[in-house]
């Protein structure tokens, strides 16, 4: 009887997964395309679109401050307890918490933002990182350029940076995105304020 339970268990996950894979394929689908070719030169304006945990926003705030010395406008969108340690920052020019509780609410943090037509999106997320919230949010900010690490596969991605090292920091990551934007001289120290 456990036998025929177990099997009765695996094939209501197999359906699950494919219906949840079917939906992705679908919500992928309706993603905005972004063709502009990327250069640097005509970038003012960056979103840092980190949407997570604390940890990782203190490992961004040496990116931030770097995009910041080279010129650009820097904003970071992020759960509200990640937003704190970035109050007093001087090289972030604005913040917007990100919410994805419900879709309700994630839509909510996608309006705010598309407010603001920003050149770049820069998508942080690990590369082995594909939850569907978070990338329906990169997808919809109303942005020129959307970079992300291994993403060539999401249409909306107009940018994507390979990096398959797994194994290493995630401010090795990060460092990428410098040689993706030109930036040849940064600082990799955490900036806390």
């Amino acid at each position: 009887m456990s036998r025929i339970m177990w099997e009765i268990k695996f094939i209501r996950k197999k359906i699950k997964l494919y219906i949840s894979n079917l939906l992705n394929r679908i919500v992928m689908f309706s993603f905005p395309k972004r063709k502009e070719k990327f250069n640097p030169e005509n970038i003012k304006s960056i979103l840092i679109a980190r949407n997570d945990k604390i940890g990782d926003m203190v490992v961004t705030t040496s990116l931030i401050k770097n995009l910041a010395l080279a010129g650009y406008d820097v904003y970071v969108s992020s759960q509200q307890s990640s937003l704190e340690i970035l109050k007093k920052n001087p090289y972030v020019k604005g913040t917007f918490s990100y919410n994805d509780y419900s879709y309700k609410d994630l839509f909510e943090s996608i309006k705010k933002i598309r407010k603001f037509h920003f050149d770049l999106v820069i998508d942080t997320r690990p590369f082995y990182s594909f939850e569907m919230k978070k990338i329906i949010f990169c997808a919809f900010t109303n942005s020129t350029h959307l970079m992300g690490f291994n993403k060539s596969n999401v249409k909306s991605y107009n940018i994507s940076i390979p990096y398959y090292n797994n194994d290493s920091h995630i401010t090795n990551q990060l460092n990428k995105i410098y040689d993706y934007i030109n930036i040849q001289n940064y600082d990799k120290s955490y900036d806390l304020y």
